[in-house]
C-alpha cells in the first residue's frame, strides 16, 4: 500500500485534515514506520510496521488473520483438491510448515513474486499456491 492511500483512508473514516508519512532520518526514510496526524495541528503519532500493518491497526482496513488464512490453503488441499489457490503472500512459511508437518503433504508458493499486479483491494500482495504431487513439480 502507498502511504497516499493510507492518507486517504485517514481522510475518509478519520479526519479530513489527517495525513500520515514516512518519517526520515538524516535524511532518508525510516524503513518499518509510519507517522500519522490525526488532525490539523495535532501530535504526530509514529507506528511500527508496515503500512498495512498501520491500516489494519487503526482499522482503516479489515484485518487478515495469517493463521486462518493459512489453513484455508492447507485444507484446501487437504480436503482432496488439487488446483491452484490463491492467497496472501505472507504465508508461504506457514502453509509449508503446518501442511507438511501436520499432514504430510507438500504445498509451495509457486509464485513467490507475488503474482505480480495481483493484490486484493487493499493491495496487499497475492500468491499462488499449488500442491506439490511429486519431485518434477518441486521447483
Amino acid at each position: 500500500m502507498k502511504i497516499e492511500i493510507l492518507t486517504q483512508l485517514l481522510k475518509d473514516k478519520k479526519d479530513e485534515s489527517a495525513y500520515a508519512y514516512i518519517p526520515e532520518k538524516n535524511g532518508k526514510p525510516v524503513r518499518g514506520k509510519v507517522a500519522v496526524v490525526f488532525q490539523a495541528g495535532g501530535k504526530v503519532y509514529e507506528y511500527k510496521g508496515d503500512i498495512h500493518d498501520v491500516a489494519e491497526r487503526l482499522g482503516l482496513i479489515p484485518t487478515v488473520n495469517h493463521w486462518d488464512e493459512a489453513m484455508k490453503v492447507i485444507n484446501h488441499f487437504a480436503n482432496g483438491n488439487t488446483t491452484h489457490i490463491i492467497s496472501f503472500s505472507e504465508l508461504s512459511d506457514t502453509i509449508y510448515s503446518e501442511g507438511y508437518n501436520k499432514l504430510g503433504i507438500e504445498i509451495r508458493c509457486i509464485y513467490s513474486y507475488s503474482l505480480e499486479h495481483h493484490t486484493d483491494e487493499y493491495d496487499r500482495g497475492l500468491s499462488e499456491y499449488a500442491l506439490i504431487q511429486d519431485t518434477e513439480d518441486r521447483w
